[in-house]
């Protein structure tokens, strides 16, 4: 199950690995919580226009980042990330 994945990846991966989001890019929410997953502790979150960021709370599900965003349905969020466009 993937509580079982996670506690292993966790204790088998050093503890300063982070994942990075930018604003309404709807693959940092897959698979849902609702299927049982949890994601990695930090997430480092940038903005829609990424000229700022924030270092989320440590929970891997911080209610002030990623999960802020009501509709994250953003493919130009998904395919562009630190100001480097991947479809380009």
């Amino acid at each position: 199950d993937s509580d079982h994945w996670y506690k292993y990846f966790a204790k088998m991966i050093p503890d300063n690995h982070y994942r990075v989001t930018h604003y309404a890019d709807p693959v940092p929410h897959l698979p849902p919580e609702s299927f049982g997953f949890h994601h990695t502790a930090t997430e480092v979150w940038y903005n829609e226009f990424e000229t700022k960021y924030k270092v989320c709370n440590g929970s891997g599900e911080d209610p002030s980042c990623a999960d802020s965003v009501l509709f994250p349905f953003s493919i130009a969020d998904h395919v562009t990330y630190m100001g480097f466009n991947l479809t380009e």
